[in-house]
């Protein structure tokens, strides 16, 4: 009878927690990006970086850890990388994406470019809109290249294509 009793009791508390605790509360949660443990490359434009510096270290880290490469192309300046970095914020699924799928390198572009980034930049296609995205193998070549407006939607973005897009180029 004490058995059931407890079983009972503990059976109540875990429904009565799932419905406190609603599912994407709970998925939130589990899948939050904790930027402090990134590298400063992953997290912010700066335009003094020295991004080729920067790809060997994402390379090293890519090989380690069984991941694609995805350099995102604009600047502090760019009023859509920073929709799109709201946008991460407020979508952690899509964060987690970003982030856990891929070695993120952000390379500065635009005005002020080091002659380090403009060197950096003539491997890849031309850049006509920030952010784009190229996604490189873990030895640093190049898999696609993607211009963000074709993932944008009104003053944001369409999950389901930037989900589909982080999908399909994961290693």
């Amino acid at each position: 009878m004490k058995n059931n009793f407890l079983i009972i009791s503990l059976s109540l508390t875990i429904v009565v927690l799932l419905g406190v605790l609603t599912y994407p509360q709970i998925k939130d949660f589990l899948i939050k990006v904790d930027k402090d443990d990134l590298q400063s490359y992953s997290v912010r434009f700066d335009s003094s970086a020295e991004p080729q510096k920067d790809l060997e270290k994402a390379m090293i880290r890519a090989k380690k850890e069984g991941k694609n490469i995805l350099l995102e192309v604009g600047g502090d300046w760019c009023k859509w990388c920073g929709i799109y970095e709201g946008y991460l914020e407020d979508n952690p699924d899509v964060e987690s994406a970003f982030y856990n799928n891929f070695e993120v390198v952000r390379v500065y572009f635009g005005k002020g470019m080091s002659k380090k980034s403009k060197q950096f930049l003539k491997r890849f296609p031309d850049v006509k809109a920030t952010p784009h995205f190229f996604v490189l193998d873990e030895n640093g070549k190049m898999i696609h290249s993607q211009n963000s407006s074709v993932l944008e939607q009104g003053y944001g973005y369409n999950k389901k294509l930037l989900m589909k897009f982080l999908t399909k180029y994961k290693k």
